[in-house]
């Protein structure tokens, strides 16, 4: 019986392009319409509804005394999302071979890069 690829496999067998990965994971987290200004992770926070909040948002300190960076997590099959914001809004997703897709100014989609 053949076994059904992953979520994360499928994308990663269609582009390694950056950009065209993580548009797409957009799109299959947030609810989004382009065409009248939601843009996930930007003007829409809205989750899809298989797209599963995880609990426990985590603070993380940058350094900054008494200032903390509120992660909010998500998971869809395999692939794991995080957003923050840090001043820019940063998504960024997570993939079970350990590659990491991020986008340090969530409302441009032409700046997502690699950095695992």
């Amino acid at each position: 019986m053949k076994q059904m690829k992953t979520l994360s496999q499928v994308i990663l067998d269609l582009t390694l392009d950056p950009n065209l990965v993580g548009e797409i994971l957009r799109d299959k987290f947030f609810k989004q319409d382009r065409e009248n200004g939601k843009l996930g992770c930007y003007s829409t926070f809205e989750l899809r509804e298989n797209v599963v909040e995880l609990l426990g948002k985590r603070d993380f300190d940058y350094g900054f005394e008494n200032i903390g960076v509120t992660v909010t997590c998500a998971q869809l099959e395999d692939v794991v999302m995080a957003y923050f914001s840090d001043g820019d809004l940063n998504l960024e997703f997570y993939f079970p071979n350990g590659k990491v897709l991020s986008n340090d100014d969530a409302k441009k989609d032409s700046v997502w890069k690699w950095i695992k």
